[in-house]
């Protein structure tokens, strides 16, 4: 086992086995070719300050509970809902069908009024944290230019969980 670091305040865990384990300091993340893994990721202010104060003062929740606790605000529809218009769901669905074959296999997703479910297996040397990069940042950019607006839309952190069976794909 290793450990690194990189300029962005990144950690990484590398098994001997090869799977990683990525952390900013807040999620960790699981990185691996090849396993399918569900990915939530959120605008900006889809969760409201005092969720947020909860969440960072219930760190001892499992991790779980505490992402079974966030989605049950993501679905009241909080915040800015730009995810609704039909013309940004449709730039978020064509970004993430544009590299389907290509670094992932793309098994299915959902794009909610402020946030979007997404489930992928990653194609050999592709890993989730460039991905979901790749996904904020294409999206943001034409997002703000068609909103005609600037600033943040995604929120800097996913979740993502793997899928250690078929069973639980469903």
């Amino acid at each position: 086992m290793s450990v690194s670091s990189n300029n962005s305040n990144e950690q990484s865990i590398v098994l001997s086995s090869g799977p990683q384990w990525r952390s900013r300091g807040y999620l960790a993340h699981f990185d691996i070719e090849q396993i399918p893994q569900f990915i939530t990721f959120r605008l900006f202010d889809s969760l409201p300050t005092a969720v947020l104060k909860k969440l960072a003062m219930t760190k001892s929740l499992d991790p779980i509970e505490s992402q079974q606790y966030t989605d049950d605000y993501l679905d009241r529809g909080f915040g800015n809902t730009f995810l609704k218009d039909l013309q940004v769901a449709q730039v978020v669905q064509e970004n993430l069908l544009w590299f389907d074959g290509i670094k992932y296999r793309l098994h299915a997703w959902a794009i909610m009024p402020n946030h979007i479910n997404v489930l992928i297996t990653p194609k050999n040397g592709e890993n989730l944290a460039q991905i979901g990069h790749s996904w904020k940042s294409f999206t943001a950019k034409r997002v703000n230019r068609l909103l005609k607006r600037n600033g943040p839309l995604w929120q800097r952190e996913y979740f993502d969980r793997f899928i250690r069976d078929e069973s639980r794909e469903e």
